[in-house]
């Protein structure tokens, strides 16, 4: 009871942590290290401090790919990865190679994601990836294109949106 306390103060703001205290509870006998669930993994990595998306891709790549879903979003995300790229190359200097491996391996996420609705999973995967994708092309145009608050009143709102969808998607 002591730890369950502590881990209500920890985690009772987040949709996240919300969701992994109902995991614990749901069976006395866990423990917080069997809190990553295969659904819930990309969220503890996150509150963990690892990077968003290598999670989500592998997370989304564990629940099953829909090879024709997988292969048709492959092609639409791959032109628009390339329309991306065309627009923030000329602006990205000595950048280009750290520029290029996000952009191709956000795009994978959102591949993938597309790919796990093609197999059944939750729309709320691709929803909330592709506004993820979305998200950061503002934060390209603020670091490399052009900086301002308009990047910041959209990123940030469509950045935090696809990160509730992409948890929702885990009670989904």
């Amino acid at each position: 009871m002591v730890q369950d306390a502590r881990l209500d103060r920890v985690h009772r703001r987040s949709t996240v942590g919300r969701s992994a205290l109902q995991f614990l509870r749901e069976d006395p006998s866990r423990r917080p290290g069997d809190v990553v669930d295969r659904r819930l993994a990309p969220h503890v990595l996150v509150a963990a401090g690892v990077p968003r998306w290598p999670p989500y891709s592998v997370a989304f790549g564990t629940l099953g790919v829909d090879p024709v879903v997988g292969a048709i979003s492959a092609a639409v995300v791959a032109g628009i990865a390339v329309f991306v790229w065309r627009w923030i190359a000329p602006h990205v200097g000595d950048m280009a190679v750290p520029v290029i491996t996000y952009v191709v391996v956000i795009s994978v996420m959102v591949v993938l994601a597309f790919g796990t609705f093609g197999d059944g999973g939750s729309w709320l995967i691709p929803a909330g990836a592709t506004l993820f994708f979305i998200s950061d092309l503002f934060v390209a145009r603020n670091q490399f294109v052009a900086p301002g608050k308009v990047n910041h009143l959209w990123g940030r709102p469509l950045y935090y949106l696809a990160q509730v969808l992409l948890a929702l998607s885990v009670m989904d």
